[in-house]
C-alpha cells in the first residue's frame, strides 16, 4: 500500500474545523472526512439513453441522456447547508463519464483506489456495475476510440504514454478550460437562453441549406433548460420536506430559504446575493456533470458579484459577515470538485484539482482601478476556510491599491501557495493575441493554471492539450530520436527524429538546430494529434449546455465542438523543462565547443551510462557551467532563444477551426512525470528525475537570491505565451513581519516591471513538510504551491512532494 493512500485511509474520520462561523467549521470538518469517490449516476443515464435512442440526431441523444442524468441524480441537503448541490450522488464524489472515461477505468477500476496518485474509493458493487452493463456498450464508441481508429498509428502510438508530446489530457477530458459569463447569464437566467433558442427555431426556414439540421440543436437546448429547471426544483422539494422535520427554528427558516432561492434559480434572474451564488453554484454543476472539467473557472467574481452584494448591504438585507459566510460555504463546493482522470494524468496535476481559478483586482474596460470590497472579502474568505479550490489570483496593475498588495502579502505569509499573482499587462497583451480588442482584454481573467482569456462567453477552446517535452528533445539528439530506457512504453523504438551522429555535429550552433529539429517534429506531432482529437469529438460528443452559454452558438444553431463559438482558443502545447535545456545547452556550449574541457564522445558515453563511472564529468557539468536562474545572460539568453522558437511555431498553426494554436508554460506538475522517461542530459541532472516546473530554474540551481531569479524568468518573453507559470519559495519567517511583507510587494512590483506574468510563493519550512511526509496524521491540511494550483501536501505522491521539498528557498 503506497504512502499516499495511507495518508488518506489516515484522513477518513478525522476533523479539521477551518471557517470564520461554526457553521463553516461544522462543513469544513464533514468534508476533510470523506475520501473521493465515484458516482454512476451519469454513466448509468447515458448508457440506458444511448441504447434507447439508436438512430436519433446526436445532440438530442446528448440533451436526453443529460436530462435523465438531472433526473435520476438525488438531491441531497446536508446539515448546516445554505448552498446546495454537487455533481455526484455523495460528497466528494465525481461523475463517471463513460464516452470519455471507458477505455482507461476498464484497465483501472479494481486498482482505482489503490493506486499511488489521486485514489478514488469504488465499492465492489461499482465495479461490478461498471464492468458489466456500463462499459460494454461504450466498446467502440468513445472519444478515444474515434481518436485511435482515424489518426495515423505512426502518430498515435508516440503521443499516448511515451512521455513524447501527449495529448492525453484531451483524449479523456471534454468541456474544460471554459468559463460561463456569470454576468450575463444573471440577467435573465437559463430562461433567457431557452426564449432565444425558441425563437431562433421558430425562425427557421427549411428552404434554406444551411438551416437544416439545427432544428434538432435548439429542442436540444429547450430540452436541458427544462430539465436544469426541475433539477432545481428538486432541491426546492426536499428543503421543503426537510422542513417538516426539523425542530430548530433557525434551520427551519433557512431550508424555507433555500426551498424559494431553488424555485427561482438558475432558471430566472437572481434576487439578491445568496440566490447569485446558488444559480452560479448550479450553473458549475451542470456543467461538471455535461463534460469532465477541469477548468470552469469562476472568472472574476469580484466583479459580477458585487452589485448583488452592494445591494444587499445597502437594503440591509445582509452583513458583510453573512455575506462572507457564504462565499467561504462556495469555497468548501469548489474544493469538492474534483478532476478525474487516467494514472499519468494523475501525476501531471496531482492533488485532485480542478485548475478552477477566480480572480480578482484589475481594472474595468475604461482602465480605471476594479478593485472593490468583495475582493478583500473573498481573499479574507480563504484565509479563514485553506481551502485548494478555488484558485484564488490576483490581477495587478500599476494602479492596484497598496492595501491590495499587503493583503495579498498577508495571505501568502499564511503558507497556503495562494494566491497566484498576476500582471494585467501580460495577460491583455496575450489576449490581444488571440484576437481580443483592447477593451475586451481589459476585462481578462485567468483560466486554467495560468492562461489568460477576455471574460465574456466568447471563447471555446483547449489551451493546454498536448505537451512538449524540452528534455526529450534534448536528449534525443544524442540517442538520434531514439527511446532508450528499458522497460517504459516506446524504449528500443524512434519516437524523435534522427538528427544524425552527435559526434559530427562540429559545431554549437549545429547542436542547437538539432535540438530545435527536435522540438519542431514534438511539436508537429502533437499538433497532428491534436486536431484528430478536435475531429473526433465533433461526431458525436456535442457540449450543449456549454454551448448555450457561449457566444453565438445559439445565433449559428451550432455546438462549440462544431464551429459556434466566436472565438476558438488552442488546442495549445505545454513546453516542459525549459530551464533543463537551457542548462543542457549551456554546458555543451561552454565546456564541450568553448574550453573543450569535455569531449561529445565522452559526455555521450557518460549520459548512455547515466553518469555511473562519469561522476567527476557529471560535477564538471554541475558546477563549472552556468544555470538558469542567477541572472547569467549566457545562459539565460538560450532559454529565450529556444523557447521563443517554440511558441513562435505553435502560433503559426493552426486548428480544424482556424485559429491558432497557443503556446503555453504551464505544466503543473507534468514535470515529475515527463521527468521519468528521459535519460540523462548534459546539465547534470540524471535519468527518471523530475524535470524544471513552468519557467522556474532547476531545482537546487537557483542560487543567487530572489532578485537574480526574477530578472532571470523576465528575460522570457511572456507576453509570446498563452500563460507562464512560476514558482518562488521565500522563508516564512522573513515574511512574518510588516516589513518582510513590504519588501515582497516591491519584490513583485519589480517583477511585474520587468515583464513577468505570473509568480505564486511557498513560505512553508522545508522541515514541516519533510515531518509530514514522515507523519501524514498529523497534516490533513497542510498546504503547498504545486504547479498552478494548491493542493494538500499528503494529496501528493511522494516524488511530487520531494520535488517541491528540492525548490530553493530565499529570504525576502
Amino acid at each position: 500500500m503506497s504512502v499516499m493512500l495511507k495518508a488518506m485511509d489516515w484522513r477518513k474520520g478525522m476533523v479539521t474545523e477551518l471557517g470564520s462561523t461554526e457553521r463553516v467549521r461544522n462543513i469544513s470538518g464533514k468534508f476533510h472526512s470523506v475520501r473521493p469517490g465515484i458516482c454512476l449516476h451519469r454513466a448509468r443515464a447515458y448508457t440506458e439513453v444511448y441504447k434507447q435512442t439508436e438512430g436519433q440526431p446526436s445532440v438530442l441523444r446528448r440533451a436526453k441522456a443529460l436530462a435523465r442524468t438531472l433526473e435520476l441524480m438525488p438531491a441531497i441537503i446536508s446539515e448546516d447547508e445554505l448552498i446546495v448541490g454537487h455533481p455526484g450522488c455523495k460528497p466528494r464524489s465525481i461523475t463517471v463519464k463513460p464516452e470519455l472515461h471507458t477505455p482507461w477505468l476498464k484497465m483501472d477500476i479494481d486498482k482505482l483506489d489503490e493506486r499511488d496518485q489521486d485514489p478514488y474509493v469504488v465499492s465492489d458493487r461499482e465495479k461490478r456495475e461498471f464492468k458489466e452493463e456500463i462499459a460494454p456498450y461504450w466498446a467502440g464508441k468513445t472519444l478515444y476510440d474515434k481518436w485511435k481508429a482515424n489518426c495515423p498509428e505512426d502518430i498515435a502510438w508516440k503521443v499516448n504514454g511515451t512521455g513524447f508530446g501527449s495529448v492525453s489530457s484531451m483524449l479523456f477530458s471534454l468541456g474544460y478550460h471554459y468559463n460561463p459569463d456569470y454576468a450575463e447569464i444573471f440577467k435573465n437566467g437559463l430562461n433567457g437562453y431557452k426564449e432565444q433558442a425558441r425563437n431562433k427555431m421558430a425562425g427557421l426556414n427549411p428552404d434554406n441549406l444551411e438551416d437544416i439540421g439545427k432544428e434538432h440543436f435548439y429542442q436540444a437546448i429547450i430540452l436541458i433548460c427544462d430539465a436544469i429547471e426541475s433539477y432545481a426544483r428538486k432541491y426546492a422539494t426536499t428543503a421543503r420536506e426537510q422542513v417538516q422535520s426539523e425542530s430548530n427554528s433557525e434551520r427551519k427558516k433557512e431550508l424555507e430559504a433555500i426551498a424559494q432561492i431553488c424555485d427561482n434559480v438558475p432558471h430566472n434572474a437572481p434576487r439578491n446575493f445568496h440566490e447569485a451564488v446558488q444559480s452560479l453554484w448550479f450553473i458549475e454543476t451542470i456543467a461538471y456533470i455535461e463534460g469532465t472539467g477541469p477548468v470552469i473557472p469562476l472568472g472574476r467574481f469580484d466583479q459580477y458579484m458585487y452589485p448583488f452584494y452592494k445591494k444587499d448591504i445597502e437594503d440591509g438585507r445582509t452583513t458583510r459577515e453573512k455575506a462572507q459566510e457564504l462565499v467561504e460555504c462556495l469555497w468548501i463546493k469548489m474544493n469538492g470538485l474534483i478532476w478525474f482522470h487516467d494514472a499519468m494524468t494523475a501525476s501531471s496535476s496531482a492533488g485532485y484539482v480542478p485548475f478552477n481559478n477566480t480572480i480578482v483586482g484589475g481594472v474595468d474596460r475604461y482602465g480605471n482601478d476594479a478593485t472593490n470590497e468583495l475582493s478583500y472579502l473573498c481573499i479574507d474568505a480563504m484565509m479563514e476556510t485553506r481551502t485548494v479550490q478555488p484558485n484564488l489570483s490576483v490581477m495587478l496593475h500599476p494602479k492596484s491599491p497598496e492595501e491590495l498588495r499587503l493583503k495579498v502579502a498577508d495571505l501568502v505569509a499564511l503558507g497556503l501557495g495562494h494566491p497566484s499573482i498576476y500582471n494585467l499587462r501580460t495577460s491583455v497583451l496575450s489576449c490581444m493575441t488571440l484576437g481580443y480588442s483592447l477593451s475586451e482584454s481589459m476585462n481578462c481573467y485567468i483560466k486554467g493554471c495560468n492562461e489568460p482569456a477576455a471574460t465574456g462567453g466568447m471563447q471555446y477552446g483547449f489551451a493546454a492539450g498536448g505537451w512538449c517535452n524540452l528534455g526529450m528533445a534534448t536528449e534525443f539528439v544524442f540517442t538520434r530520436g531514439l527511446k532508450t530506457l528499458k522497460g517504459q512504453k516506446g524504449s528500443g523504438k524512434r519516437i524523435g527524429v534522427d538528427t544524425g551522429d552527435p559526434k559530427s555535429l562540429r559545431t554549437f550552433d549545429a547542436f542547437k538546430e538539432a535540438v530545435k529539429k527536435q522540438i519542431e517534429y514534438q511539436i508537429k506531432t502533437a499538433h497532428i494529434a491534436e486536431n484528430y482529437v478536435l475531429q473526433a469529438a465533433q461526431q458525436d460528443f456535442a457540449l450543449l449546455f456549454e454551448s448555450m452559454l457561449t457566444k453565438d452558438c445559439l445565433d449559428r444553431g451550432k455546438d462549440v465542438l462544431d464551429g459556434g463559438a466566436r472565438v476558438y482558443v488552442g488546442p495549445g502545447i505545454e513546453f516542459v523543462g525549459i530551464a533543463d535545456v537551457a542548462d543542457s545547452l549551456a554546458a555543451v556550449k561552454k565546456l564541450v565547443y568553448e574550453e573543450k574541457r569535455i569531449s561529445l564522445d565522452d559526455l555521450c558515453k557518460a549520459l548512455e551510462a547515466n553518469f555511473e563511472g562519469y561522476e567527476g564529468l557529471r560535477q564538471l557539468l554541475l558546477t563549472h557551467s552556468p544555470k538558469y536562474g542567477n541572472d547569467v545572460d549566457y545562459v539565460d539568453e538560450l532559454a529565450v532563444e529556444i523557447l521563443d522558437y517554440g511558441a513562435n511555431l505553435v502560433w503559426s498553426l493552426r486548428s480544424i477551426y482556424g485559429n491558432k494554436n497557443t503556446p503555453v508554460n504551464a505544466p503543473a506538475s507534468a514535470n515529475v512525470p515527463f521527468g521519468f522517461p528521459v535519460g540523462a542530459l548534459p546539465s547534470g541532472r540524471k535519468a527518471l528525475e523530475a524535470l524544471a516546473d513552468g519557467c522556474s530554474p532547476a531545482p537546487g540551481m537557483d542560487m543567487c537570491g530572489p532578485t537574480a531569479v526574477i530578472k532571470s524568468v523576465t528575460k522570457l518573453n511572456h507576453a509570446n505565451l498563452n500563460g507562464t507559470l512560476f514558482n518562488l519559495w521565500l522563508s516564512g519567517i522573513s515574511m512574518s513581519t510588516l516589513e518582510g511583507k513590504r519588501r515582497f510587494v516591491e519584490l513583485v512590483r519589480t517583477y511585474q516591471d520587468l515583464g513577468g506574468h505570473h509568480v505564486q510563493v511557498n513560505t512553508i519550512a522545508k522541515d514541516t513538510l519533510r515531518d509530514a511526509q514522515k507523519n501524514p496524521l498529523k497534516y490533513p491540511t497542510l498546504m503547498v504551491r504545486v504547479a498552478g494550483y494548491s493542493a494538500y501536501f499528503i494529496d501528493l505522491s511522494k516524488p511530487v512532494q520531494d520535488h517541491i521539498i528540492a525548490r530553493v528557498e530565499h529570504n525576502v
